[in-house]
Order: structure tokens, then C-alpha cells, then sequence
């Protein structure tokens, strides 16, 4: 009798062994293609976050998105031809399995014919799977690989890099808020810098022109500062010093290199011009909404050399009393937005049309995401993924 339960005992450890090795390369190979499926999925996540940030550009830049989808399918294209993306390569995948769109407000992400603020890409689920190297064991022959990212405005910024040193005389009482800034109305003209016959609104001596730096004061300094030469930062809570003095040769000198103006010690090869000069108008001032007609249709008159939004500039807006006697600090109020409608001339005078927002450098501050004011662009999470 024990011989024979003994006998049953050693013949039920094939099946339990089997049944254990079987359990064991199933968590093994759920270990390897998890990591396989997760370095992927890495993979892919960076591909996309680069060209949603890269449609996002484009789309803050010419508000076309059409162009904005074009610049996204080469910049994903070419993001996957890249050494060390074999494996996505080897899956075939390219622009064609990209999810494009565009929305004015990040959350809810609400896909628009017409919005130009949010782009969001997707490699949408079930579209793409990755075969599996050891769950095939158990039936598992592949697993899904998806992605989604948003990108858009950043915040408005609290440090301001790359500032036109011209200052916006503005009103502390008025805040910016959704139709204007600092006593201003989104499209008022604004006085950037004095012309001979403007009343002066900073102090004796003084032209609404800034110094902001330190070891460069003089008209080269101006000059190459308002053709975009300058590269330092800006807080909004600094004071901001004056220089006093017209400069007008200099300062005519650089701001006119946004229109393809070049006179004195400056080239197209330092300070390329806009895109757009005077494409669809017979001749100048432009407003901001022809120039962007302009951006949308294409209409550019330096496609080879020019730089999208030369003539849109970044400028602190001050508070200014009329008592800064030659060189001195006034107040920082915040930062705007203004599109130069017309080059400088012989006045002396620099005017433009305050606009919503623009782009460039610095860090946000704690605005909200949909205020106006100077942005850069960021990656945000896909609202509607868990997985972006």
C-alpha cells in the first residue's frame, strides 16, 4: 500500500514541475518584454515630445496649421531615421501614423480647424505593436505601443531674456488681463522710443531708451541691442536703468534690420531679416493682423534668409513720472509684446502696435497659462492620456 502512494506521489511531480516552469518563464518573459516594451515606449515618447514641441514652434510662429503639420511629419520623420532608433524603424513607423491636432485651450484639449495656441501629437492605440520576444509562450505575441504629447505657451515669463532695450511708458494701476496691458488696448499703437517733438515721459535727457548692460552703454551697444544682439536676462521685479540721449543713427541703424534695412556697421548675416517686410501691403505702416495674414498664406519676402517674427519684440514696460534726470532706474511693470508696423526714420521715433504675446527666452512666472504676455514654448501632458 505505501509503495503505491508512493509511487502516485512521485508521478505528480512531472505535471506540478511542468506546471512551475511553465509559471516561471511566463514572469520572466513578462519581466523582459516589459522592459523591452518600456525602453520602446521610451523611445518613442522622446520622438514625439521633440516634434510636438517642434509643431508647437511653427504653430506660435506663423499661425498656419498646415505648417505647422508639415514641420511635425519631417521633424518625426527624420527623428526616426537617427541612429538608435532601430527598433522603431524596424516597426515601420513614420509621419503617416501620427494623430495631429491644434486647440486653443490645453484643458480640455478641444480639437479646432482653427486654433493656434496648443499642438497635440498621438500615436494612437492599436495602432502600432511591438512583438513580444518571450510571452508568446503563454499566447502573448505582442503589446501595444501608443504615445501622446501637448505642447504651447509656457506661463507668462517672470524672467525676460533677449529684451529690445526700448521702454513702454505704462499705467501701474491697470494690470495686464484679457483686452490690453499696463493702461494699453491690444492693437494701440505704443511709443517704444521719443522722436524729436514727442514729450519726454521719463525725465530730462531721457528718449524711452534703456541701458541693460552694464559694460556697453554707447551706440554700438543700442545698435546691436535692438537688432536683436542682446542676450541677457531680465527680472520683472528689478528696477531698470535709462540711457540717456536720442542715439538715433544707432538705434535706427539696428531696429531697421528687422525689414531688411541694413545702413552703418551691420549685415543680414548677423541680424537676417523677418520673413515678412511688406508682402501684402502697398506699402507701410502694416497692422499685426495683415502681417499674420501675411505668415499664413506665405506671402514672404525673404524666404531663403529671413527669421520668423523679426519685427515682433520683447519690451519691459515701466513706470515712468517724467523726473529720471539722465541716467536712472524706473520700475519695472512687466513685460509685453509689440509688432513694429513701420522701420525707424528720420525722427528719431519708434512706435508699434501692442500685440497679445510673443516668444522667446527667460522662465515662467506664475501668470496664468492662457494670459497674455511673452512666453516660450513648453511640453504639457496630454489631458486626455495617462500614458503622455
Amino acid at each position: 500500500m505505501q509503495d503505491t502512494v508512493t509511487r502516485h506521489q512521485k508521478g505528480s511531480i512531472i505535471p506540478t514541475v511542468a506546471i512551475s516552469m511553465l509559471a516561471i518563464m511566463g514572469m520572466a518573459g513578462l519581466v523582459l518584454d516589459a522592459s523591452h516594451l518600456f525602453a520602446s515606449k521610451t523611445r518613442l515618447q522622446n520622438v514625439i515630445d521633440s516634434t510636438t514641441l517642434a509643431a508647437a514652434t511653427v504653430l506660435d510662429q506663423t499661425r498656419s496649421q498646415a505648417t505647422a503639420r508639415e514641420a511635425a511629419r519631417k521633424v518625426f520623420d527624420e527623428t526616426i531615421a537617427q541612429p538608435g532608433n532601430g527598433v522603431l524603424q524596424d516597426l515601420g513607423l513614420d509621419a503617416t501614423n501620427l494623430v495631429i491636432q491644434f486647440s486653443d485651450t490645453r484643458n480640455p484639449f478641444i480639437a479646432s480647424p482653427a486654433a493656434t495656441r496648443y499642438a497635440r501629437l498621438r500615436i494612437n492605440p492599436g495602432t502600432v505593436e511591438i512583438d513580444t520576444l518571450m510571452m508568446n509562450i503563454v499566447g502573448v505575441d505582442s503589446l501595444e505601443l501608443s504615445g501622446s504629447a501637448v505642447a504651447g505657451p509656457s506661463p507668462g515669463l517672470g524672467v525676460v531674456c533677449n529684451i529690445t532695450p526700448a521702454l513702454v511708458c505704462g499705467d501701474s494701476f491697470v494690470p495686464p488681463n484679457g483686452s490690453g496691458m499696463f493702461g494699453y488696448n491690444f492693437g494701440d499703437q505704443v511709443t517704444l522710443a521719443l522722436g524729436d517733438k514727442q514729450n519726454n515721459n521719463v525725465g530730462p535727457g531721457n528718449y524711452q531708451l534703456l541701458s541693460v548692460d552694464e559694460n556697453a552703454k554707447g551706440g554700438n551697444a543700442i545698435r546691436d541691442y535692438m537688432a536683436g544682439g542682446y542676450t541677457g536676462c531680465i527680472s520683472s521685479t528689478e528696477t531698470i536703468e535709462t540711457k540717456p540721449g536720442k542715439t538715433k543713427g544707432p538705434l535706427s541703424q539696428g531696429i531697421n534690420t528687422r525689414f531688411g534695412i541694413y545702413s552703418g556697421p551691420v549685415s543680414s548675416d548677423e541680424f537676417p531679416p523677418d520673413l515678412v517686410n511688406d508682402a501684402g501691403a502697398a506699402g507701410y505702416p502694416d497692422s499685426y493682423a495683415e502681417y499674420v495674414q501675411d505668415y499664413r498664406m506665405k506671402n514672404y519676402d525673404d524666404p531663403l534668409d529671413g527669421i520668423a517674427k523679426r519685427r515682433v519684440v520683447n519690451v519691459a514696460f515701466g513706470s515712468c513720472n517724467g523726473t529720471v534726470n539722465g541716467r536712472g532706474d524706473v520700475p519695472i511693470l512687466g513685460f509685453g509684446c509689440v509688432f513694429l508696423i513701420k522701420p525707424m526714420g528720420n525722427s528719431g521715433a519708434l512706435e508699434g502696435e501692442l500685440v497679445r504675446e510673443c516668444k522667446s527666452g527667460g522662465i515662467p512666472g506664475p501668470a496664468p497659462i492662457d494670459g497674455p504676455g511673452i512666453h516660450t514654448i513648453q511640453l504639457y501632458g496630454d489631458p486626455d492620456r495617462w500614458d503622455s
